[in-house]
């Protein structure tokens, strides 16, 4: 498995996902994952402690994911279509509500409020 992987929930690999990655030693490495996920140089010894990504299209940041003994220096990042405010309106109904909006659609409901209102 690669040291990161960036999927789809169906498994899918993302490339393009940048990252930043922090070692036990020495300085981070910056980069981004490919289509088969980004895997540490063979040749460099050092231990990941944690990782940040950033998918820079959607402008999306996750917080910093801190490695344990457990993770084995390895991440696997899954992004959730429509938690980055893209929506297909294909077939979908909007009801309007006190607080603000619900958006009934096949993939699930989304409920908007107002900021300031939840």
């Amino acid at each position: 498995m690669p040291t990161i992987l960036v999927t789809w929930p169906n498994g899918r690999t993302i490339a393009g996902v940048d990252f930043t990655i922090g070692f036990d030693s020495g300085a981070p490495i910056d980069g981004y994952t490919q289509y088969d996920g980004w895997t540490m140089p063979d040749d460099d010894p050092r231990i990941p402690r944690w990782i940040e990504v950033r998918e820079p299209i959607y402008g999306i940041t996750a917080p910093r994911f801190d490695l344990t003994e457990a993770d084995g220096g390895k991440l696997r990042v899954i992004i959730e279509p429509n938690d980055i405010g893209v929506v297909d309106f294909e077939g979908a109904c909007a009801e309007r509500t006190e607080r603000g909006l619900t958006l009934h659609r096949a993939e699930g409901t989304m409920r908007f409020v107002r900021v300031g209102d939840e």
